[in-house]
């Protein structure tokens, strides 16, 4: 599985989470993905708040270490001309360019489509954006937060029609689709450009991305219905909540789909009358009932009497939950100080292939490999190299005149401990 995709090689230009879990994933299956950064301004996701106050270092950040792991990172400085000529001698070598900057970035910087096919005929260039190239909003940036809300997802997420709720930054649900969606993306457009000999543009939308993703709201608005309310987990399907078991912020989800199951429920709490009980008598007994077990003893009573439950699971219990450690989900990657951490694994498995248990390779420091890369695969001679280091066109981690920030000169002194911290996680 690691080594599919051997042979590929990706300019990967992406920032933050859209486009870099893209690009991971590729890196997972043996793509070279070589991530692309300005020596003087690296990734903000470097610095993403998820951390332990106070910590140093360029790799600090557990979000950044996950959807960067596997990649080499070469820094360079696309404003000034002999950076940029740098990065052109590297497209030469590259099938594809994964990007998600504002719309005009590209061309600005003299990397835009027509520009890298004067480069490299058959390129394929991913661009992942906001409101995509084209359009009245094009040029339009935004997170996840306004991307939920402009999308129309916020207009059914919530506990009441007064109150959206979005999928804050803990999940950042457009993001977090368009990073597994867009490694089929780049491969399909792969396979176009070596079948027809001509470059491919995708051009992917995360604000029709998260439209798409509602397509029964879509066809109903079509034929006049009435616009959807937020009603929490309660619909016409059933009823399906989550009830307060014994201890601190510990739930378990419960789901009355049919009649049988309001049956079994009567049946399992001992109280037959439930039967004919409205929805908010029944959420009352049962949340007095679970009040006093824990979530696993709800969840194993219930499942017992043929009733759809299960414990709400911490971030941090997923670790020894026998269904991931049966499937080996999590996989071992090196930390930058030495040891390991656990990270998500693939959420795909290929029958008749090995599982690899392991990572082999951390998210890489800012221009960690630049002077292998411009040595070993673009022939630069070590004069040469030294030449730009010194005057900041590129920039290599550790080299003292090169222009990497200071917290980039300096390993994270307590990087075990935040791996304990962001396990753990906070409390809901």
């Amino acid at each position: 599985m690691a080594g599919m995709l051997d042979g590929l090689r990706v300019f990967d230009l992406s920032i933050v989470t859209a486009g870099a879990a893209a690009t991971q994933v590729l890196a997972d299956f043996g793509a070279d993905v070589i991530k692309i950064e300005a020596p003087r301004r690296p990734d903000l996701f470097r610095g993403w708040t998820d951390a332990r106050p106070g910590a140093q270092g360029d790799l600090y950040s557990p979000p950044f270490r996950t959807v960067n792991r596997g990649k080499r990172a070469l820094a360079v400085d696309l404003k000034t001309p002999e950076g940029l000529d740098v990065a052109k001698k590297l497209l030469r070598e590259c099938d594809v360019v994964v990007e998600n900057f504002r719309q005009g970035v590209l061309d600005r910087l003299g990397l835009g489509f027509h520009e890298l096919v004067a480069i490299r005929p058959d390129i394929v260039l991913v661009s992942i954006s906001s409101q995509g190239t084209t359009g009245p909003n094009a040029r339009y940036g935004s997170f996840g937060s306004t991307l939920d809300a402009l999308g129309g997802q916020m207009s059914i997420t919530g506990y009441d029609e007064q109150t959206p709720l979005w999928s804050s930054n803990k999940v950042n649900y457009p993001d977090q689709v368009v990073g597994f969606l867009g490694p089929a993306l780049v491969l399909t457009g792969v396979l176009a450009a070596r079948a027809s000999g001509r470059p491919q543009w995708i051009d992917v939308s995360q604000r029709e991305l998260v439209t798409a993703m509602l397509p029964e709201h879509i066809l109903c608005a079509s034929l006049g219905s009435p616009d959807p309310v937020p009603t929490a987990n309660v619909g016409a399907e059933g009823l399906e909540w989550a009830t307060r078991c014994a201890g601190d912020d510990e739930w378990a989800a419960v789901s009355l789909r049919t009649a049988e199951h309001r049956g079994h429920l009567a049946k399992a709490l001992g109280e037959p009358d439930l039967v004919w009980c409205d929805d908010a008598a029944v959420m009352d007994a049962v949340g007095r009932w679970s009040s006093e077990l824990t979530k696993q003893q709800v969840m194993a009573t219930l499942q017992a009497h043929a009733v759809p439950a299960a414990a709400v699971t911490k971030g941090f219990e997923l670790h020894g939950d026998a269904f991931f450690d049966e499937i080996g989900f999590f996989k071992s990657v090196p930390l930058p100080a030495g040891g390991s951490e656990l990270q998500r694994g693939w959420i795909v498995r290929f029958q008749g292939e090995p599982d690899p248990a392991t990572v082999d390779a951390r998210a890489p420091h800012v221009g960690e490999h630049t002077v292998d890369i411009m040595s070993s695969l673009l022939g630069y001679s070590d004069v040469e190299i030294t030449r730009l280091l010194d005057a900041g066109a590129v920039g290599q981690y550790g080299h003292s005149a090169g222009p990497t920030n200071d917290d980039a000169a300096s390993e994270p002194a307590n990087l075990t401990d935040q791996r304990g911290d962001c396990r753990r996680g906070p409390d809901r």
